[in-house]
């Protein structure tokens, strides 16, 4: 695509401020590829906030599509794809209003133009895009589901020395190895109230060993 004397704003995200992510490196990547493809950088829009809000809570991803589309802008640098945001359905929200202006969206970690020269939309760039998002999407909801699920901190000491044995879920333990499992599971002394699964110990008790007085195995 011929960039040539074209404009363009670069947007960046991190989920958090904090001294473990910033914005620096996304834009000075964005800047080099600007250079090298003769774009001018009319605005450079930052942005600290979680991808899986929506659009009308992020107020900095709101004032870059508005600038966007009413300022003549052709492109919009991203360095990947769910900086633009983990929801399938805001993602292809804020694509089809910048479409609508003629801004192609450009992903550096693809090197894909979301529109054609011709500013009709990229088939290809189109279907990676949506198999993407709904792969952040994924990927968002299952970070959330393991923070719901995580061990409560009074106990979390005691579960410590078996981090690496098991992992928790919604409903019990999902176990790599029976046998140990039982002794660890003991141990731990930890699971999830009404749980609805059976456990090796418990075998098939709602409460597990959490409320259950049973003794260790040898």
């Amino acid at each position: 695509m011929n960039a040539k004397n074209k404009r363009a704003v670069i947007y960046a995200r991190v989920s958090s401020e904090n001294d473990r992510q910033d914005t620096s490196r996304q834009i000075t990547d964005l800047q080099k590829f600007s250079e090298a493809q003769d774009m001018e950088i009319v605005k450079i829009y930052e942005e600290h906030i979680s991808g899986a809000k929506k659009n009308e809570e992020r107020q900095v991803l709101t004032e870059c599509l508005d600038y966007c589309t009413k300022n003549h802008v052709d492109y919009l640098l991203l360095s990947e794809l769910s900086r633009l945001g983990r929801s399938t359905l805001q993602v292809l929200k804020s694509l089809e209003q910048l479409h609508e202006a003629k801004v192609s969206v450009y992903i550096q970690n693809l090197g894909l133009y979301s529109l054609q020269p011709n500013g009709e939309v990229n088939p290809i760039a189109s279907i990676l895009i949506t198999v993407l998002a709904e792969m952040g999407n994924i990927e968002s909801a299952s970070q959330n589901e393991m923070l719901l699920f995580r061990v409560p901190s009074p106990q979390r000491k005691n579960a410590s020395d078996f981090s690496g044995a098991f992992s928790f879920s919604p409903c019990c333990f999902k176990r790599s190895n029976q046998t140990s499992h039982s002794r660890r599971h003991q141990a731990a002394g930890v699971c999830v109230p009404g749980c609805s699964r059976i456990c090796v110990r418990c075998q098939g008790s709602a409460l597990c060993f959490s409320e259950a007085n049973l003794s260790a195995e040898p």
